[in-house]
């Protein structure tokens, strides 16, 4: 694969894949007792892989987040075979993609300092370097023997930066506001990110026949073509298109369907919403309290005044959903929407902020 085929994405724990690619850099990776911490971190933090053509994972990246303003590289890893690749470049530039969508105004590493003598490690060093790494601080965190240098990335919209470390101030543009701290919930229902372990609800999502016309998830969609979907989803916030979610359950976590709210009208104080229920996941109550969770939502967002549904007049049960959830009919679109190659009416139902929740 060229460099531009590589793709990083969020994705579920990989521990063995872990401690299979660290045995590939002996160099790098050369103490078992820290290996063994590598592999034990995997298995609880933030994960970033890059895979090949095959599924087989060439890339793993660990990520904490210790501040709004803040997040870190915690650890990356790449097989040998691969390496010059661009595989490393395509995490960095997710993970600064993403952090800077939650918000986040620096991203840090640390990495063995120059003090150090080790021609591996200067090569570390170059490579965060020409990804855009400032050396900030070396200091004896890991022991005199070992000195650590801390580096960071400015990521924030004000700067923009080239390799070499070129950053310039630039003037904000608009942006989404940044992803929530804490999942928004309502009833038996947690609005959360979206995992590639979420493939299985989509799949089973693919199975009702209205779902391919109205979205990009493919009718019975194998397991790639659903991954393939989650992975969309998972970028649209740093697209700048909105919040998507998974529906999950709170008693266990696991995902009954998605949701999502559509922000390209914000300068104008809307959004648009929308919401489906995997087919064997219906009739218990979860699309009126996802809408809800994902309402209450929208009134964090400063400026957002209104959210709209468009659903079509012969959807009942997305009709009474609306109803549930506290929306108001206003009135029917004519020919308002293609779906399916035919123009369709849309019946607009709306719910403004709450006068106890303030405008920014």
């Amino acid at each position: 694969m060229t460099e531009a085929d590589w793709r990083a994405q969020r994705d579920d724990a990989v521990p063995e894949d872990v401690e299979r690619l660290l045995a590939t850099v002996p160099e790098w990776f050369g103490r078992p007792e820290s290996n063994a911490e590598y592999i034990d971190d995997a298995r609880r933090m933030e994960t970033w892989t890059v895979r090949d053509e095959h599924g087989r994972v060439v890339g793993v990246t660990l990520v904490t987040h210790h501040f709004p303003q803040t997040s870190e590289i915690h650890f990356t890893v790449v097989d040998r075979s691969v390496h010059g690749e661009g595989v490393g470049n395509a995490m960095i530039e997710a993970i600064t993609e993403d952090v800077r969508a939650r918000g986040a105004q620096l991203l840090e590493v640390k990495t063995l300092g120059p003090s150090k003598d080790d021609p591996n490690y200067a090569r570390t060093r170059h490579f965060y370097e020409k990804m855009g790494f400032l050396p900030l601080e070396e200091t004896d965190l890991w022991g005199a023997d070992t000195p650590c240098l801390i580096m960071v990335k400015p990521v924030g919209h004000h700067a923009q930066g080239g390799q070499g470390g070129d950053w310039r101030l630039m003037p904000t543009p608009h942006r989404l506001p940044p992803w929530p701290s804490t999942d928004p919930e309502f009833g038996a229902i947690r609005l959360r990110r979206v995992e590639l372990r979420d493939a299985v609800m989509a799949r089973d999502l693919s199975t009702d026949p209205y779902v391919p016309l109205t979205g990009t998830l493919p009718g019975h969609a194998s397991r790639e073509e659903a991954e393939s979907w989650v992975r969309r989803q998972q970028g649209r916030h740093a697209e700048g298109r909105g919040f998507s979610f998974t529906i999950a359950r709170r008693s266990d976590d696991e995902a009954v369907g998605h949701c999502g709210l559509w922000l390209k009208d914000l300068a104008d104080g809307r959004a648009s919403a929308g919401y489906a229920i995997a087919p064997s996941s219906r009739h218990r109550g979860y699309a009126a309290e996802a809408l809800v969770a994902l309402t209450n939502f929208a009134w964090t967002i400063p400026g957002l005044s209104r959210v709209e549904l468009f659903i079509e007049p012969g959807n009942s049960g997305s009709l009474r959903t609306a109803d549930r959830a506290g929306y108001v009919r206003e009135r029917v679109l004519v020919e308002h929407q293609e779906i399916g190659g035919t123009r369709r009416d849309m019946v607009l139902y709306a719910a403004s902020r709450p006068p106890s929740e303030s405008v920014e």
